[in-house]
């Protein structure tokens, strides 16, 4: 094994960071208190890290939900949207109305369709009276 000074490793690694770290290590070298703070100084780094790792997963974790929560909203909405849509069809034929395009339906607010129905089933109602 090579054993260097800091002045002959400064003469080798050149760079900024080397030259930093070799600081760092002549200074905890030298007191054993300024090693006990450096040491701390790196575990709070590594502390703050971590948290800060911690958070950003929860802050994913929280988008993914709320994105799973989402389609799952517009699964149920798309599918009683279906329904409603199906049923003015239907009911529009059976009163020998024109019948709307899918289109045409799905662009109206899920009010607006329900609506619709009852009208089209009270009319269905009173013509078989």
């Amino acid at each position: 094994s090579i054993n260097m000074d800091a002045d002959q490793l400064a003469t080798i690694l050149i760079d900024p960071p080397y030259r930093e770290a070799i600081g760092v290590l002549e200074m905890i070298s030298k007191d054993p208190e300024d090693r006990q703070f450096y040491e701390a100084r790196l575990k709070f780094l590594r502390d703050q890290h971590s948290q800060i790792e911690a958070a950003k997963q929860a802050v994913q974790d929280a988008r993914e939900k709320g994105r799973e929560e989402g389609r799952e909203e517009g699964h149920k909405e798309g599918l009683e949207l279906g329904e409603l849509i199906g049923k003015i069809i239907v009911l529009q034929e059976i009163l020998g109305d024109p019948v709307a395009s899918k289109e045409e339906l799905d662009c109206r607010p899920l009010s607006e369709l329900s609506t619709l129905i009852s009208q089209l089933q009270s009319r269905l109602r009173n013509r078989n009276t």
